[in-house]
C-alpha cells in the first residue's frame, strides 16, 4: 500500500448501458474568402488604382488572400515566382502586371455631366469581390500569336491554403461553380478592363474565339485523380469550360457582364439543386481531397485573354435521400424491462462506427469502406457492430452484484487493464483494474478494481 484513503463499495446489478458516440463531422469540406478580413495592398493614400476609358472609370483594390493560396509570376517570359513579401512593397502598376491569382474588389462607374461639371453617377463605390487571373500579358509591339508570353503550364494559379478535411467520401457529388468576365491580354489594353456591350465580340467585324475559353483544373482524393469522366490512378487534369448562355461557341456577340461556368448536371445525376461542373463519385474514396486551377485558357482567333473570376465555390453534396452530416452524438441503448431500471454510468465512444452519420473524422474504416455493423466476433462466430458488443459485454459482466475496491498502492509500470488483482483480506476474490488516478511525484496509484 502506498496510502489509507482505501474504500469497498457493493456495486448493484445493472440492466441497462447507454453508449455515446460522439460524432465529429468534417463540416464544410471547401473554405470560401472574406474579403473583409483581407490584407489591402498599397499604402493608406494610394491603395487603390482606377482606370479610365472615355467617361467610364474602373476602381480596383488589391489584397493578400488568406483561405486560397494564390500563385504570382513575374510577367514575361521568364515567370519567376513572386512572393508576398516581394508584393507587398511593389507598386500598384506592378501588381496590376503580375502573373497567376489576386484577390480584388473592382467598382466600375461613369462620370456625368452636371451643367459645366463631371460627376461620377455613384455616391458609394459598389466593390463586387472577385479573384483576377492574368495568364498572359503582351508587351507593346509583341505578336499576338508569340507564345512565350503565356503562363507556364507548370506555373499553377490557385489552390486552397489549409489541407482540406481527410474521410471516406461516397454517395454524392462535388461541384465547381463560379462566373467569368474576359478581358484584353495586351498590355496596351489595360484601361479595357473596363466591360462593355461588345466586350466578348469585340466589334461585329472581329474574329472571336476559336474554342470556347476554359480552366484547366486538378481535382483528387488521395491518390485518385478526376480526369474528366472517372477517377483514376496517376495525374491527370481536366477542363472547365465557360458558358456564353448561347450557343457555346461564342460566335455571337453577348453582353459584358459575367458569364458561368459551364454546368454538367444532367436530369438523371440525383443532386437536386446542384449546378456547375460536376464531379459525382461513384464508389467511396478516402483521402484529403485538393484542388487547383492550373491554367486559363481563352484563345482567339487573334490572340489571347484573361478574366475575372466571380463566386469561386467548391462544394460536396450528398446523393438525394442520404443525410447530411450530423454533429449530434449517437445513442445506443439496449432494450430491457421497463419495470426495473438500473443504469450504469454512460459509456462515450471518441472513435465508433458508421451510421448514416456524414463524413466524420472519428469513423473508423474497415477496408475500403466504414466499419458498420459488420466487425467479426470470434466468441459469436458472427459480424457485429463494436457499441452492441460494449453493451452485451457490460450487461453479462454486470448484471450481477460486484465488489467495488478502491485503494491506494503503489504505482507500478506494469500494472495492465488485463491484469488480475487480489486482496488478502477478501479471499477468493478477484479484481481487474478500470480506472484510477496515478501521483507520479508519491509513487502512488490510486486504483479503482471490479470483481470479476
Amino acid at each position: 500500500f502506498a496510502g489509507a484513503n482505501h474504500s469497498l463499495d457493493i456495486l448493484p446489478g445493472y440492466n441497462k448501458v447507454t453508449v455515446k458516440c460522439s460524432n465529429y463531422p468534417v463540416g464544410e469540406v471547401f473554405p470560401e474568402e472574406d474579403y473583409s478580413n483581407l490584407v489591402r495592398l498599397g499604402d493608406r493614400f494610394a491603395h487603390a488604382r482606377e482606370y479610365v476609358e472615355d467617361n467610364k472609370i474602373s476602381r480596383k483594390v488589391y489584397f493578400l488572400p488568406d483561405a486560397y493560396q494564390m500563385f504570382h509570376y513575374e510577367p514575361g517570359t521568364a515567370q519567376n515566382p513572386v512572393s508576398e513579401t516581394e508584393i507587398k512593397k511593389m507598386s500598384l502598376d506592378d501588381i496590376e502586371k503580375l502573373y497567376g491569382a489576386m484577390p480584388v474588389k473592382k467598382c466600375n462607374y461613369e462620370m456625368k455631366k452636371n451643367g459645366d461639371k463631371w460627376e461620377p453617377n455613384i455616391t458609394n463605390y459598389n466593390y463586387e469581390d472577385l479573384i483576377q487571373i492574368r495568364t498572359v500579358l503582351y508587351p507593346s509591339g509583341a505578336s499576338v500569336n508569340d507564345t512565350q508570353y503565356n503562363l507556364k503550364l507548370e506555373n499553377p494559379i490557385l489552390t486552397f491554403k489549409d489541407p482540406l478535411p481527410t474521410a471516406l467520401y461516397r454517395w454524392g457529388a462535388f461541384a465547381i461553380q463560379g462566373s467569368v468576365q474576359l478581358v484584353m491580354a495586351s498590355e496596351n489594353r489595360l484601361p479595357t478592363l473596363i466591360p462593355r456591350d461588345e466586350m466578348y465580340s469585340f466589334g461585329e467585324d472581329l474574329a472571336r474565339f476559336a474554342v470556347p475559353p476554359y480552366f484547366v483544373c486538378e481535382f483528387s482524393i488521395g491518390n485518385k485523380y478526376w480526369n474528366g469522366s472517372s477517377f483514376v490512378e496517376g495525374y491527370s487534369t481536366f477542363n472547365v469550360y465557360i458558358d456564353d448562355g448561347k450557343d457555346g461557341t461564342f460566335h455571337e456577340p453577348v453582353s459584358g457582364g459575367f458569364l458561368s461556368i459551364k454546368s454538367t448536371k444532367t436530369l438523371s445525376m440525383p443532386y437536386d439543386g446542384l449546378d456547375g461542373y460536376i464531379i459525382p463519385l461513384g464508389n467511396a474514396i478516402g483521402g484529403q481531397p485538393k484542388f487547383v486551377i492550373k491554367n486559363f485558357v481563352g484563345v482567339m482567333f487573334t490572340g489571347y485573354i484573361n478574366c475575372f473570376l466571380k463566386d469561386l465555390k467548391c462544394v460536396f453534396q450528398k446523393m438525394d435521400g442520404e443525410a447530411e452530416n450530423n454533429d449530434s452524438d449517437r445513442i445506443y441503448e439496449n432494450v430491457l424491462n421497463e419495470n426495473y431500471i438500473n443504469e450504469l454510468d454512460e459509456i462515450e465512444f471518441k472513435i465508433s462506427s458508421y451510421n448514416n452519420d456524414g463524413a466524420c473524422y472519428s469513423k473508423v474504416m474497415l477496408g475500403n469502406d466504414y466499419l458498420k455493423d459488420n466487425l467479426y466476433n470470434s466468441i459469436l462466430d458472427d459480424t457485429i457492430r463494436p457499441e452492441e458488443m460494449m453493451i452485451t459485454r457490460c450487461i453479462n459482466h454486470y448484471s450481477a452484484t460486484r465488489i467495488k475496491l478502491t485503494q491506494e498502492i503503489k504505482e507500478r509500470a506494469d500494472l495492465s487493464p488485463i491484469t488480475r488483482l487480489s486482496d488478502t483480506f477478501l479471499v477468493g476474490k478477484k479484481f481487474i483494474c478500470t480506472g484510477g488516478t496515478i501521483d507520479y511525484q508519491m509513487g502512488k496509484f490510486e486504483c479503482i478494481m471490479i470483481e470479476v
